[in-house]
């Protein structure tokens, strides 16, 4: 039998690796220039094997989840774990093999400039992130950057590196535009302080913007998701 640690990997490699593979040949066939430019970013990062954070920006009809979902198959067809979550329960189920950060993480549910992760070094959770090449955030814009120092201040514990998360490569998606993080009676100043652009981390962000509208284009829904 396998051990619950054991379990946990096993359940982030337990995918078909020739239909991921047909997938991304088909699929990467598809990218438009601006797509193509992400997602070839994101793979290399990968392949570097050096870390990485990067922000995949754009608004809706551009592709973000299409290019998410291929980047994901791309990186578990090479036999790599690559972990895919959302800032709500609604983003999550868009992505592949996707949850929501909260549960992924143990993120506490009250945040503080402190905070970290409830996840001990010992866990299987924690074996998990070890072993993770990947993690894809999406949603990320309307979360409180304190919950982005938390998940990264936890990463570079379990992995022993003080790379931003430990050395792996992240990237958060979203629109800017849309909703900003809430802050309970906040005003505009305390929302915009709150937000990803203002963490110590976005110093580290590369950003990877999309701007075709493939909704326009008359691009079926099925190449553009989001």
């Amino acid at each position: 039998m396998r051990t619950p640690e054991e379990r946990l990997i096993h359940e982030q490699r337990n995918f078909d690796i020739p239909l991921l593979r047909e997938v991304v040949l088909r699929d990467s066939a598809r990218l438009n220039p601006d797509q193509r430019l992400a997602y070839d970013a994101l793979c290399e990062a990968v392949n570097a094997r050096q870390g990485g954070l990067f922000f995949l920006d754009g608004f809706g009809g551009t592709g973000k989840t299409f290019v998410i979902n291929l980047t994901l198959a791309k990186v578990r067809s090479q036999g790599q774990i690559a972990l895919a979550v959302a800032s709500s329960g609604i983003a999550a189920t868009l992505l592949d093999g996707g949850t929501t950060a909260h549960s992924r993480f143990k993120i506490p549910v009250e945040i503080h400039a402190t905070s970290t992760c409830g996840i001990t070094a010992q866990s299987p959770l924690a074996a998990l992130i070890r072993n993770t090449s990947l993690v894809i955030w999406d949603e990320a814009v309307m979360q409180h950057r304190h919950l982005f120092e938390a998940v990264d201040r936890t990463f570079r514990d379990i992995r022993q590196d003080n790379q931003p998360f430990g050395g792996v490569v992240v990237c958060f998606c979203g629109d800017f535009r849309q909703i900003l993080p809430i802050v309970l009676k906040g005003h505009r100043g305390q929302i915009v302080a709150a937000s990803l652009k203002n963490s110590s981390l976005w110093q580290h962000v590369h950003f990877l913007r999309l701007t075709i509208n493939m909704r326009l284009l008359g691009i079926p829904r099925s190449q553009r998701f989001l």
